[in-house]
């Protein structure tokens, strides 16, 4: 007669039950996850609307005034603000670009030599020259270029561009002139 079968059977067996269940555990709570990524509407506006400013409202309560809200209206350029700039040599020049219906398009700030130079992006400036500035109060429609020390290099075109698609721009030229020319250009 043969001794009965030892319990390792029974282990076995339940280990496997074990690895099943938390398997099948895992595999409902990624369906689920897939599932409400799957069908959840990202544009949905009323826990994604955003600001100018790229903030999200949190918890339903907006902390910014409701005239920041994306406009449904296409981004365009103030065309009250000056196109052409003449400033006498080491004084500072400020290019004014005011933005109507941004929304969350990005603002630049493009300079155009024999190569193109990309002055600034939103608020961040990557030109390696520190006279270059953006004066900016945020929120507000007015993304104004400040160029300290202007020089005579300095004089050329300058684009502000709304980065839609495609892309608009408004070109603003820079004069600099010394002195003695600065009465013949006011």
């Amino acid at each position: 007669m043969q001794p009965p079968l030892p319990r390792q059977l029974d282990f076995i067996s339940w280990t496997g039950f074990r690895r099943s269940a938390y398997l099948q555990s895992l595999l409902f709570i990624v369906g689920c996850l897939l599932m409400k990524c799957l069908f959840t509407d990202s544009r949905d506006t009323h826990h994604y609307r955003r600001y100018d400013n790229g903030v999200k409202h949190q918890r339903n309560i907006h902390f910014q005034p409701d005239e920041n809200l994306i406009s449904p209206e296409s981004p365009e350029f103030d065309t009250g603000t000056p196109i052409n700039v003449t400033v006498e040599k080491g004084q500072t020049a400020f290019f004014h670009c005011k933005v109507k219906n941004q929304g969350a398009n990005t603002v630049s700030w493009v300079r155009y030599t024999p190569l193109l130079n990309i002055v600034s992006i939103s608020d961040g400036i990557f030109i390696p020259d520190n006279r270059f500035t953006l004066v900016r109060i945020p929120g507000s429609s007015d993304w104004t270029l400040r160029v300290v020390g202007v020089r005579q290099t300095d004089s050329g075109t300058y684009e502000c561009q709304i980065g839609t698609d495609p892309k608009m721009g408004r070109n603003i030229t820079l004069h600099v002139v010394g002195k003695s020319l600065m009465g013949l250009h006011s």
